[in-house]
């Protein structure tokens, strides 16, 4: 991880040109939001480079902000918003680090399940933890179920029953 620069952070510094500047906005959170072009995601486009010399190129504002403030960001590090904030440019929220740490981190932040899609609790014999590793709520799996042998009806019930009794009796000869 990289540290942070001790030159003092202001938003208008010569560092990056006005028309950067132009493009932000400072919040009451201490972000520095990105006004300007963003991508699907929400992350600021920033255009670098010259047309004259062919190193024109769309980069990502947020970066653009960090390398000229901190520095470099090293090959294979991604640069990750501590403050959970696509569109923010501030240097101080953000930080270099690994892919896999950018993942995980991402992973952290979502809020854990406390309830199936229809309100029963994920906690106790009410809670299945399926082998892929998804919750599933054991009452709404019954109810799923009950349902699906009313529409089918008892009779196809009772003849699967017996195909599947028929076929284990089959087995353990």
């Amino acid at each position: 991880m990289l540290t942070q620069s001790t030159t003092p952070l202001r938003p208008g510094d010569s560092r990056l040109p006005a028309r950067f500047w132009a493009k932000v906005k400072r919040q009451p959170s201490g972000c520095w939001e990105w006004t300007g072009s963003r991508d699907w995601y929400g992350y600021g486009r920033f255009l670098t480079g010259s047309a004259s010399d062919g190193s024109r190129k769309m980069s990502m504002a947020h970066r653009v902000a960090f390398e000229a403030y901190v520095g470099l960001i090293p090959p294979g590090f991604e640069a990750d918003h501590l403050c959970h904030n696509p569109p923010c440019v501030n240097p101080r929220h953000i930080e270099a680090v690994t892919h896999r740490e950018n993942i995980q981190r991402g992973f952290d932040r979502r809020p854990k399940p406390t309830h199936c899609p229809e309100g029963h609790p994920y906690s106790g014999s009410n809670l299945y933890r399926h082998p892929r590793g998804t919750l599933v709520c054991r009452r709404c799996t019954s109810e799923h179920r009950k349902r699906y042998w009313e529409r089918v009806g008892a009779d196809v019930k009772r003849e699967r029953h017996r195909e599947y009794m028929s076929a284990r009796r089959q087995r353990a000869k």
